[in-house]
């Protein structure tokens, strides 16, 4: 991760997301702002699909999937140092908020749902033990959660295709592979107290099978230094026959 962090785009993309959220969250969209935002943005695009054109990893996949959350860290973190006098506004708020937009920004669709679980990972201790986690812990600061519907579903059309950053880099230079890939719409259903319990049902099952896998691993590598070891013995009895 280390190296990741250290890579000239990765700079790039942190501080210009840096000053795009400034722009949305502090300066409340002000027009004002309006071609700066979109300056950065063209910044953020560039450097974005330059960063995984130069990126060769078995982990590609994995970094993709989970870059919003690290730039997330990356801006949160950035705010809590450069602005120490305004710590007290960022909480648990700000955390879900930049996770929301970071998501929609470079992966495509957007958290819908806030969660504790969402930024459990975090760690950002300066010495009194980890903060973010004491904000997890601060029941005060939490989001208020729409109420979850017990049955009744409620979906949202959503058309799926690029992120937000992959589509503006691509009109921007204009690529004739833009219409390539073509738009698809799906829907989108709100989480219901079924999916919950049905979420937390699947994650015991996945635990199970991962312990039953790690069982039979461990079976078959003992079977299998057994019949090496009876091959070696029986080896051994047939050349001292000879």
């Amino acid at each position: 991760m280390r190296k990741i962090l250290e890579n000239e785009h990765i700079y790039a993309l942190i501080s210009d997301s840096f000053w795009y959220i400034i722009c949305i969250f502090f300066k409340d969209g002000s027009p004002k702002y309006a071609a700066k935002r979109e300056q950065l943005l063209d910044r953020i695009a560039a450097n974005f699909v330059s960063f995984f054109i130069d990126y060769k990893s078995s982990k590609e996949q994995f970094i993709f999937t989970y870059f919003f959350d690290i730039m997330a860290q990356a801006v949160f973190f950035s705010l809590f140092f450069a602005y120490p006098k305004s710590r007290v506004k960022f909480d648990i708020n700000l955390i879900f908020k930049l996770l929301q937009e970071f998501s929609e920004l470079y992966n495509g669709p957007k958290i819908r749902h806030f969660s504790l679980e969402l930024f459990k990972h975090w760690s950002l201790d300066l010495g009194t033990g980890n903060i973010i986690e004491n904000l997890r812990q601060n029941k005060s600061s939490v989001i208020q959660e729409p109420e979850v519907r017990q049955h009744a579903r409620s979906t949202t059309m959503q058309t799926m295709r690029y992120s937000q950053l992959v589509e503006r880099y691509l009109k921007t230079h204009k690529y004739e592979c833009f219409n390539v890939i073509k738009p698809w719409k799906c829907r989108v259903n709100d989480k219901t107290e079924v999916h919950r319990r049905e979420s937390q049902q699947f994650s015991g099952f996945v635990q199970t099978a991962k312990k039953i896998l790690a069982k039979n691993h461990d079976a078959n590598k003992e079977l299998n230094a057994k019949i090496e070891k009876e091959k070696k013995e029986l080896n051994h009895t047939m050349y001292s026959h000879q």
